[in-house]
């Protein structure tokens, strides 16, 4: 079974995305896990990363085929990875980043509900 691994929270600028990012960390007192000028991150004890991202320079920092017009606002482990991709295009759906190992991080790709909601598939490296 999937569940969910990250919340993402997108902003259109540094300085917005600092302040809540500080916020929520303090009020929540979650750990930080990392900060970059583009993506920072904390997780809660139940092992929930919640990522904070600044879209206007998304595009220029992520890989080709990860544009910010894509971002999804949360991922899920994915247990099925394959699976999941086929039953998205099965269904109606479609990928728009196809499976992609990321270093440090490990398998990702984001689909589409044929609504056109996006989500992200996520699968952690085996060790």
């Amino acid at each position: 079974m999937s569940h969910l691994s990250i919340l993402d929270f997108s902003f259109k600028d540094d300085e917005t995305r600092m302040k809540d990012f500080r916020f929520i960390q303090q009020v929540l007192q979650f750990n930080v896990l990392f900060e970059s000028d583009v993506y920072s991150s904390m997780i809660d004890d139940t092992g929930l990363s919640i990522g904070f991202m600044n879209t206007s320079e998304l595009e220029e920092a992520a890989q080709a085929g990860y544009k910010a017009s894509v971002v999804p606002n949360f991922s899920v482990d994915a247990e099925r990875f394959d699976a999941m991709l086929v039953q998205t295009t099965d269904n109606g759906g479609k990928i728009l980043m196809p499976k992609t190992y990321i270093e440090g991080t490990g398998y990702y790709a984001i689909i589409q509900t044929p609504s056109g909601i996006n989500i992200a598939l996520a699968e952690q490296p085996t060790e």
